[in-house]
């Protein structure tokens, strides 16, 4: 599965509604989304800028393509999401 902007949003708004109920949203994220590498951490871990923010959480890109995963903001490059919860 690869990102694209639209699938982002759908990301975005899936996460604001579980956590809006309270749950924890990244076992059903992964769940919904299992082409697709996903990883959280708290906000105050991360010194880049987001590729979008939300209320409650930031999202940035990661591109695992090779050995080590790293950050981009290319979503041509993105095989997953970092969920930074705030």
């Amino acid at each position: 599965m690869s990102l694209d902007d639209a699938l982002v949003g759908e990301i975005a708004s899936s996460l604001e509604s579980l956590l809006a109920e309270g749950k924890k949203p990244l076992a059903e994220i992964r769940r919904r989304y299992p082409g697709l590498h996903f990883s959280q951490c708290d906000a105050a871990d991360m010194t880049d800028e987001p590729f979008r923010a939300g209320r409650r959480f930031d999202l940035y890109l990661v591109d695992g393509r090779s050995a080590c995963l790293h950050l981009t903001h290319d979503l041509a490059e993105a095989t997953g999401l970092v969920l930074a919860m705030r």
